[in-house]
């Protein structure tokens, strides 16, 4: 990867407030809690990072299962986007969505070139082995102990992706069900530049990406929790309905 410059981590919440723009994130409730957010961060910032966005997708490998191109960020190699990996941008999210601490955090960057194909509705549930990663990897882990963990909370950035109308496709539907037809979301939100998305990852919140006739650029990260953390909300029955697994054994 050709690294671009390292940035200074962010430790608190507050490190984050000189970079935002906006402090007005709206609820919505349905098909399931989530927050959008448009115009998040101060113009300087977010040119910053479209900028080292940019060099990063210089090394992105092809995701066929997915069809979009990505690679995930490292500590010291992903210049300003390095805040989507800070104890900051970490405890944002886990306050929240009220996720359980300690935890860990991952972040990548993605891209859908024109014409990639829609996903299918999901809800990002599937336990990891997070103690056998090696230090340095990928994924940040900020105190917990556990063997495996799965997602608690989504967060999608869109960003380096120029004037969206409708049509354009790209948008991130949001599901009511696992079943529901793919083109035909409860709710949708569109990747216009410079707002985010974010949901808490539990066994109801489905959602896909749609086909798009645009690049459609983001920065995704992941909050995760322990996965016994998780079975004492959810039991073993919130791991079974991974959407994946619903549809090889419905």
């Amino acid at each position: 990867m050709n690294a671009v410059p390292a940035q200074p981590q962010l430790v608190t919440i507050d490190d984050l407030q000189p970079l935002l723009a906006s402090r007005r994130w709206r609820w919505r409730t349905s098909p399931f809690p989530h927050v959008v957010a448009e115009n998040v961060f101060a113009a300087d910032v977010y040119q910053q990072l479209a900028v080292d966005y940019r060099a990063l997708l210089n090394d992105a490998g092809y995701n066929s299962k997915h069809d979009f191109f990505g690679s995930s960020l490292f500590p010291g190699q992903c210049g300003s986007l390095e805040l989507f990996l800070s104890r900051a941008w970490y405890t944002l999210f886990t306050k929240l969505f009220n996720a359980e601490e300690p935890g860990f955090l991952t972040a990548g960057v993605h891209r859908h070139r024109p014409g990639s194909r829609n996903g299918f509705p999901h809800n990002d549930i599937y336990p990891e082995p997070v103690r056998s990663r090696p230090p340095g990897t990928d994924m940040i882990n900020f105190g917990d102990r556990s063997e495996q963990a799965v997602r608690a909370v989504a967060i999608l950035f869109y960003l380096n992706n120029g004037p969206w109308s409708p049509g354009d496709g790209g948008e991130t539907g949001l599901y009511w069900d696992w079943k529901d037809p793919v083109s035909e979301p409860a709710e949708s939100v569109p990747p216009r530049d410079n707002t985010l998305l974010a949901f808490g990852c539990n066994p109801h919140a489905y959602h896909s990406f749609l086909s798009n006739r645009k690049r459609r650029d983001s920065v995704i990260s992941f909050v995760y929790r322990g996965l016994g953390n998780y079975l004492t909300l959810w039991a073993e029955e919130g791991v079974r309905q991974y959407a994946e697994y619903g549809r090889h054994h419905a």
